[in-house]
């Protein structure tokens, strides 16, 4: 059972977040913002969105690093700008190498490593 737990915990953040975002943040959306309005703006604005888009779940389901549901505070502070700087540096890497290999590779590392935290049960 628990290799089981192990197994789908490290898939989630890959299927369910890292391969969805990162062709749709970076591939679809900035590229064609870039194009429109120029890279920094095009970075930018798809951080922003990809920061945005993180709100409502931290917002209503939050609890630990992430912020407490409830508190806009803990939630900007321990979701939205973290991502939103996450959201920079891919977009960068992005614009620069052109690669959705590396960036859904970097994604799911970051991501991963609160399911591991999780799956070990290592407190914040």
């Amino acid at each position: 059972m628990t290799w089981i737990k192990f197994t789908v915990g490290l898939l989630l953040p890959l299927v369910q977040a890292a391969i969805p975002e990162e062709i749709f943040y970076r591939y679809i959306l900035q590229t064609r913002l870039e194009k429109v309005f120029g890279s920094i703006f095009g970075i930018f604005l798809s951080s922003l969105l990809f920061a945005s888009f993180h709100f409502p779940s931290r917002y209503l389901l939050a609890s630990g690093v992430e912020g407490s549901a409830g508190d806009i505070y803990s939630i900007l502070t321990g979701t939205i700008i973290p991502v939103f700087v996450i959201g920079i540096v891919l977009g960068y890497l992005w614009k620069k190498f052109k690669n959705i290999w590396i960036l859904i590779a970097l994604h799911y590392g970051i991501d991963t490593l609160p399911s591991i935290a999780s799956l070990l049960q290592i407190d914040k």
